[in-house]
């Protein structure tokens, strides 16, 4: 079941009847942060404990699985569209291989509202790129190069940044542009454009959400506050797209391309 970025306020009545009935309900602690305090008010509503794994539980699958073999049933409770994480399309087949059936609860998805509140078309959305927080022999440079060759094609990049919800870190808008403003000196050349654009979401959909577009510079001095923030970095502009990212983002006349 998907939790939109509204939280109580986006969930339908069958949505919450669903939850009363499960005999179990879980809520997805590791790919995204869910909504501030949907969890307690479920919990209320069904009388019971909703269980929040973790990354190493969540992939097991086997107390989800166990659960939903009963009569009453499983709900997995997942931050914004339930299948846009690969754990989440692993459970549901092997939910499938035991005979289980599974039905989806959709919400909006981050892949969309990240488009929808710059003001940049979602067709020309290029690869989805995860950037991670750095650590020591750890230092993957695939999502850098893939935004580089969507730039080259003329594809906005949409770039997810790393969380440790069990830790309660979440990568910031600023932090996520301070990596790739460090990639693109390192790399030499313009690999994200001269100057290097990128426009800075924070809690997409909600009613608190912020926007900022500018150079990656100017955005990692930046403080969007509370999470999920998001970053994308834009390919080729349509002239309402740049008009969308000065009027809606604060983007200046000197950071958009010619």
């Amino acid at each position: 079941m998907g939790l939109g970025p509204r939280g109580l306020a986006g969930l339908a009545p069958a949505a919450l009847e669903a939850v009363a009935a499960a005999g179990a309900v879980f809520a997805d602690d590791y790919t995204t942060r869910l909504p501030e305090g949907t969890v307690p008010f479920l919990e209320d509503l069904r009388h019971g404990p909703i269980e929040r794994l973790g990354r190493e539980r969540l992939e097991s699958g086997e107390e989800i699985l166990r659960a939903a073999s009963a009569e009453a049933g499983a709900v997995l409770l997942v931050g914004g569209d339930p299948m846009a994480a690969t754990t989440h399309i692993s459970l549901r087949v092997e939910a499938v291989r035991r005979s289980l059936p599974v039905r989806l609860v959709f919400a909006p998805s981050i892949v969309h509202m990240a488009f929808s509140e710059a003001g940049l078309q979602h067709y020309k959305a290029g690869r989805t790129v995860s950037l991670p927080y750095p650590e020591p022999r750890f230092t993957p440079t695939s999502p850098y190069e893939h935004a580089a060759a969507n730039r080259a094609a003329g594809l906005h990049t949409l770039v997810l940044l790393d969380l440790r919800a069990d830790a309660g870190r979440f990568m910031t808008a600023a932090e996520g542009a301070g990596l790739l403003d460090d990639y693109a000196r390192s790399a030499g050349g313009a690999p994200f454009g001269d100057p290097a654009l990128a426009v800075a979401v924070a809690r997409a959909g909600e009613d608190s959400c912020a926007r900022a577009a500018g150079t990656l510079a100017r955005l990692k001095g930046m403080d969007l506050g509370l999470p999920m923030h998001c970053l994308i970095l834009p390919g080729r502009l349509h002239e309402e797209e740049r008009a969308a990212l000065q009027v809606l983002c604060g983007a200046r006349d000197d950071e958009l391309p010619p």
